[in-house]
């Protein structure tokens, strides 16, 4: 009986020691089911340029490359408290040498996950460290900072397991349902 509980836990909740912004090696139950926004505003349709696993920069990593011009607007794709971010940098393009160049805002969730938003735009940070956000809400403008071959939206949800950023997949509402998004395809915000 133990071991089919025990196995009915691990079925429904994935257990991790997580590091977290507020305390060490806090057990959180990561929540792998929770639908995330479209990091972008309503009316647009958006190409993902890159998805999990490309070949360019995320291969082995659950990350996505929205396809968006400097200047567009970024919205939080879930609440949370703003845990770290950069928006000093001036500099981009696809040689490695920029790798610590992008500006960036990483923003904690209530599981521990962290969501992460690169390649911002000089000076185009609207929240501050320890800012709680709400999902929807504008927290920058894209850009081009980093290891970026052009403009975009690098966006990708991890947690922390023995001192290893461990990304993982994630859902989105679209207007077409709820998505696992794919590289090369388009995407928009639902109307509600």
């Amino acid at each position: 009986m133990l071991l089919k509980i025990r196995k009915t836990v691990l079925i429904l909740s994935l257990v991790l020691i997580v590091n977290s912004t507020f305390s060490q090696n806090v057990i959180k139950t990561i929540d792998t089911s929770y639908l995330y926004d479209l990091p972008y505003e309503i009316g647009r349709r958006v190409f993902v340029s890159q998805g999990y696993n490309g070949p360019y920069s995320h291969s082995g990593e659950y990350a996505l490359d929205f396809k968006l011009r400097k200047g567009n607007s970024v919205l939080a794709a879930r609440e949370g408290i703003v845990s770290r971010l950069e928006d000093n940098n001036t500099k981009g393009g696809p040689f490695k040498k920029y790798i610590n160049k992008g500006n960036y805002i990483i923003i904690e969730h209530s599981d521990g996950t962290f969501a992460a938003y690169w390649h911002l735009s000089h000076k185009k940070v609207f929240v501050k460290k320890g800012e709680a956000v709400l999902k929807g809400q504008l927290i920058a403008l894209s850009g081009n900072t980093g290891f970026s071959s052009s403009a975009h939206l690098h966006f990708d949800v991890y947690y922390i397991a023995n001192k290893r950023k461990v990304t993982i997949p994630t859902k989105f509402q679209t207007s077409k349902g709820v998505k696992l998004l794919r590289a090369f395809h388009k995407y928009s915000k639902p109307i509600n």
